[in-house]
């Protein structure tokens, strides 16, 4: 705005037009310090309205209008001979001491029909023109609050108020310049962090070889298995070779279960990323409002303040900018070398050479390493699953004998012990029956035969009284039904755990119903 008011003041005089143009602000001598934030509000760009001397209205219009001089507002003087050069009484126009007498009409036409009022309701009762101290405003029947200037440019103390107004402009911006330095201080610490981090071992898959090595064990751990179960059919060992493969498995999941968490995580993370940054759009949203009405009120001050943002954005931008494509070229070399390292560092355990063969034939030498050998054990366990079939029958009746006659043995040592205490004038004692379950049905018709010969004083009885057990009706195909539950079944602990059949049981005390999932252990009920 000054540069354009000195080209029309140069222009001016070269067309021979000799008068003093000052902006109205310039002209005002003094203000009641108590209406000054409000006047200047309500004034605003019109403070810096140009004044010049009647006669050289005509000739100035036509310089602003020639020269397109975009930011020059003209008062045109020479229409203001009805202006009375007395403020109204109660104006704001009489806050001001002017001695221009041009300034003076100025401020009168624009200020007088504002009254100076204290409350709200005296501005209500003038809705035609009405303002209070703090910037309450009517006017036209409209009321509103006026939105204070940053920069008091009228009155004699108006250049210490501006130079008190830039002092703590630029302390904000030196606190603004040591956040950013702070900031990119703390983003280079970052950087270096996730360089250093980036060797980390656990970043980088280094397993390779241990598998391998791992894997033949397991090889030849199964193949002594195989030879054993050749050698002496037993379902025992079955069942172990079953639950360390059940085992194993478990240990798998467990580790997917643990990344998927992780996978969780990051995403639970992205989306508090995906929120700071919409809070921070927002924010600048905010901020770049303020700063389009910031221009609006000071369209002088435009220039300066584009100029300082530029400069202060392209030093910090620039900075990060460079400091995160440094560290992204070092991450990005220092991941080619781990992987051409790992490459040949794992090819040549597995019997290949990296740079001739390339990681695709690595990589499937060492999946076939993985499945081969596994594959044929699992072949020849499925051969022999027949072969076993009859010592599975007498292996399993085994245990199951073992563990209902622990359960018996349980129960008649509480009985003893209830014999021996009266309640009352009775006697109490448990009695075991089993549920009605359709999936312990086979489970059930055998343990009730091993229940009838339970009277058998040891194993080897037991044992040569199998020929007449399995010709029993119905025996035999129990048997074999729950043969094919247990090998197919998920989880083969579940029938190897004595809890799974004691779930399957009542247990009556008198007329109470007591339930194994209350209880827990028959040694629990005798605490009852």
């Amino acid at each position: 705005m000054e540069e354009e008011l000195a080209i029309l003041q140069k222009e001016a005089e070269r067309a021979g037009i000799h008068t003093e143009i000052r902006f109205v602000c310039d002209l005002v001598n003094e203000i009641d310090p108590k209406w000054q934030q409000a006047a200047e509000s309500f004034l605003a760009g019109r403070r810096f309205n140009v004044i010049a001397d009647p006669e050289a209205i005509p000739g100035l219009l036509r310089i602003v209008d020639e020269k397109n001089l975009y930011r020059i507002y003209l008062v045109l003087t020479n229409k203001m001979e009805d202006i009375s050069a007395k403020p109204p009484m109660g104006s704001l126009a009489e806050r001001f001491q002017i001695a221009n007498l041009y300034a003076r009409k100025y401020i009168n036409y624009v200020c007088g029909n504002l009254q100076c009022v204290e409350t709200r309701q005296e501005l209500n009762d003038h809705p035609k023109g009405a303002i209070m101290p703090n910037g309450m405003l009517a006017r036209g029947i409209v009321g509103n609050k006026l939105r204070p200037v940053r920069d008091l440019v009228f009155g004699a103390d108006a250049i210490l108020h501006l130079l008190e107004s830039k002092k703590r402009e630029r302390d904000e911006k030196q606190s603004r310049a040591a956040e950013l330095t702070r900031a990119s201080a703390k983003f280079a610490k970052l950087s270096d962090a996730a360089y250093r981090a980036s060797f980390a071992p656990e970043n980088y898959d280094t397993t390779a070889p241990k598998m391998i090595v791992q894997l033949r064990a397991e090889i030849e751990e199964t193949k002594r298995n195989i030879k054993a179960l050749e050698n002496n059919p037993s379902a025992k060992r079955l069942m172990d070779m079953y639950l360390a493969a059940t085992q194993k498995r478990e240990k798998t999941q467990k580790a997917l279960t643990d990344i998927q968490s992780e996978l969780k995580s990051d995403a639970r993370s992205v989306e508090e990323s995906e929120a700071r940054l919409l809070a921070g759009r927002r924010e600048e949203k905010i901020l770049q409002d303020d700063y389009e009405m910031a221009v609006t009120l000071h369209p002088e001050e435009e220039k300066a303040a584009d100029e300082l943002y530029e400069r202060q954005k392209n030093n910090a931008e620039g900075s990060l900018l460079r400091a995160i494509q440094d560290v992204n070229k070092r991450l990005s070399d220092a991941n080619t070398n781990m992987v051409g390292a790992m490459l040949r560092y794992n090819a040549s355990h597995a019997g290949y050479v990296a740079d001739r063969n390339g990681a695709k034939q690595y990589i499937a030498r060492l999946d076939e390493l993985r499945t081969k050998d596994i594959e044929e054990t699992k072949n020849r366990i499925e051969a022999k699953a027949q072969t076993i079939s009859d010592t599975f029958m007498r292996d399993f009746a085994e245990v199951i004998y073992s563990r209902i006659r622990g359960m018996r043995d349980q129960k008649d040592a509480i009985n003893a012990m209830l014999k021996e205490h009266r309640f009352g004038d009775k006697n109490y004692s448990l009695i075991m029956k089993p549920r009605s379950s359709a999936d312990m049905k086979a489970f059930f018709t055998i343990a009730q035969k091993i229940d009838e010969l339970g009277s058998a004083d040891n194993l080897e009885l037991y044992l040569n009284m199998n020929s007449n057990f399995m010709q029993d009706a119905g025996i035999a195909d129990a048997f074999e039904e729950f043969r094919d539950t247990v090998l197919n079944a998920d989880d083969v602990t579940e029938y190897t755990d004595i809890l799974t059949y004691m779930l399957h049981y009542n247990v009556k005390l008198e007329q109470e119903i007591i339930s194994w999932q209350e209880a827990g252990t028959l040694g629990n009920i005798s605490e009852h």
